[in-house]
């Protein structure tokens, strides 16, 4: 499957974020899969300086997210909405902005196991 994810060399798909992708497509439901994407690449990217203030560049359409995380564009769509109607999060144009990070990591919280066996914890 050639899925166009990475424009930015920042958001490099690895062996252990695709881990955390199967983990999350085993054991979560759709809303919680998009919060994981993107509080790992929140994290990811902050530990690089790369985010301002709550804000960091995406480059992935509504197209990639979905196959990234295996879910239909028409799906992925409804779930943004959601948590920008929740004021968890918003994603436009290219750039994501967190509004309640702790919401995010609560709805995310399943894959801290995966994150940890990442780790080798």
């Amino acid at each position: 499957m050639n899925v166009a994810i990475v424009a930015n060399a920042e958001l490099k798909v690895t062996a252990p974020s695709i881990t955390i992708v199967l983990a999350c497509a085993i054991r979560l439901d759709a809303r919680r899969r998009l919060a994981a994407m993107l509080l790992d690449f929140y994290e990811r990217l902050s530990r690089r300086g790369l985010v301002t203030g709550s804000t960091y560049n995406l480059p992935m359409k509504q197209t990639h997210i979905a196959a990234y995380l295996g879910l239909t564009v028409a799906h992925v769509n409804r779930m943004l909405r959601s948590l920008r109607e929740e004021r968890i999060a918003n994603v436009e144009k290219h750039a994501v902005t967190i509004f309640d990070v702790q919401g995010l990591k609560r709805l995310a919280r399943d894959t801290r196991i995966a994150a940890a066996a990442r780790r080798g914890a």
